[in-house]
């Protein structure tokens, strides 16, 4: 044996254990590869899910317009009808419904700071089609009172007395609205 042929010899162990550790870094990398792409098919197939019920939330927002429509036209109490559907049948809203309501109710508060009552009043009613709670009878009742329809708020508020019974604001805003309403027909 030359010296070149041990050197070799000794040295193809060396290599082996470079080579297994290369496999073994590259059966790793493999797995992870694998891994994410199984996280990727998981996603999409639970965006076509999403997407798949999409034609039955916006048929189902169609509808809440319509009744929305109504309630403008007739006043108020087709909200609070809607809101007490909602609240007496819940559905659980999606993730894109979550984010819009938490987006609008942000622009709701931001209309009500700057004195943008009827803004505000109509956003919280839109609020009201993807994730109907008490609170927005409160508000939306809020609006009203400030907007100086009171008998459209007391209509409102009524309901808000009974599912948050213990709720000072809705109990000052109900006993000021009939204060003011027993005034004027006094007036008269």
């Amino acid at each position: 044996m030359t010296t070149d042929e041990l050197a070799r010899s000794l040295a193809l162990p060396h290599n082996a254990e470079k080579l297994k550790a290369m496999v073994i870094a590259l059966q790793e990398a493999r797995a992870q590869e694998a891994d994410r792409l199984r996280r990727a098919v998981q996603d999409r197939q639970d965006l076509m899910l999403e997407l798949g019920s999409y034609r039955e939330k916006l048929d189902h927002a169609i509808k809440q317009l319509g009744l929305l429509r109504e309630s403008e036209e007739s006043g108020v109490s087709g909200t609070v009808d809607l809101i007490m559907q909602a609240l007496s049948a819940p559905r659980k809203p999606s993730l894109s419904e979550k984010i819009l309501a938490s987006v609008l109710l942000r622009l709701a508060r931001r209309a009500a700071r700057s004195d943008q009552y009827a803004r505000a009043q109509a956003l919280y009613e839109a609020i009201a089609l993807f994730k109907p709670r008490p609170f927005l009878l409160k508000q939306i009742g809020t609006m009203l009172y400030h907007q100086r329809h009171y008998q459209s708020a007391l209509d409102v508020l009524a309901p808000a007395q009974k599912l948050l019974p213990g709720d000072r604001d809705v109990n000052f805003l109900v006993e000021a609205s009939e204060a003011v309403l027993t005034e004027a027909k006094v007036r008269r």
